[in-house]
């Protein structure tokens, strides 16, 4: 989180969430807007608020994204996945989500109502990108994906390919 708040010249908050297994007691949603509402309460009349989720920490942003808070302006999505069903079973076209599936990202995105940018390595072999095209086809406000060519899982958002940067920098600054 240091390098990001450097590269983007912004203060960065990170927060992880409880709920996601079936043995947490607390719903995931409402676990989410508990680390959120705090920050937001703090620096709402200050700074805009970009989320980003990378990997499976895009399923929390996604959750917490789709849940209309206030102050959140754009939403970054960072090798992000349909739904865990789908990425275990190579089937990020399925059509229809079981309801015990607790990553459920493609029932979720279209309920996003603020500008949202996907970035994906054209090489990763964890997530395979076709999952960003699933997502971004079904987004409300998308801009522009950027589907890095040469980038896998790691190399995405590790550096090695500022194009990565650069662009949630633009979405940061618009």
């Amino acid at each position: 989180l240091p390098q990001l708040a450097d590269i983007f010249e912004t203060d960065v908050y990170g927060f992880d969430y409880s709920g996601q297994f079936p043995v947490m007691a607390t719903p995931l949603v409402q676990s989410l807007k508990r680390a959120y509402t705090p920050t937001y309460v703090l620096y709402m009349s200050i700074f805009v608020i970009v989320l980003l989720g990378y990997s499976i920490g895009t399923t929390a942003v996604i959750d917490l994204a789709a849940s209309h808070p206030e102050g959140v302006v754009g939403v970054v999505l960072v090798a992000p996945f349909t739904s865990g069903l789908r990425l275990l079973g190579n089937q990020p076209k399925k059509e229809k989500t079981p309801f015990f599936d607790r990553f459920n990202s493609c029932d979720k995105v279209s309920k996003i109502n603020v500008p949202v940018l996907i970035c994906h390595g054209a090489r990763d072999t964890v997530i395979p990108s076709e999952h960003s095209v699933e997502l971004h086809d079904k987004l409300k406000k998308p801009v522009t994906p950027l589907i890095v060519h040469g980038a896998d899982h790691q190399s995405i958002l590790n550096g090695a390919y500022p194009q990565t940067f650069c662009r949630i920098h633009r979405l940061v600054i618009t």
